[in-house]
């Protein structure tokens, strides 16, 4: 008994561990995401893992943007 008790404490210590990590990155991304000129809030979604997929699609949108713009400009000079 006492070791499935044991067992339980130390699922909810994983998952709340993973929860708190969620959190921080879910920040870090809508930090990076509104550090971009244009956007002024987050996408709204309920589902936190749909909007993580969607900033990071977002996010690689604009990089890969970015680096067609900085060939364009090579190609330039």
């Amino acid at each position: 008994m006492e070791e499935i008790q044991r067992k339980e404490e130390e699922k909810k210590a994983r998952d709340q561990a993973e929860a708190e990590k969620n959190e921080m990155v879910l920040d870090q991304l809508m930090e990076m995401y509104l550090s971009v000129p244009g956007h002024k809030e987050m996408p709204k979604s309920d589902d936190p893992s749909l909007l993580r997929e969607e900033v990071i699609d977002t996010l690689k949108s604009r990089k890969q943007m970015l680096l067609q713009h900085q060939e364009t400009l090579r190609q330039l000079i």
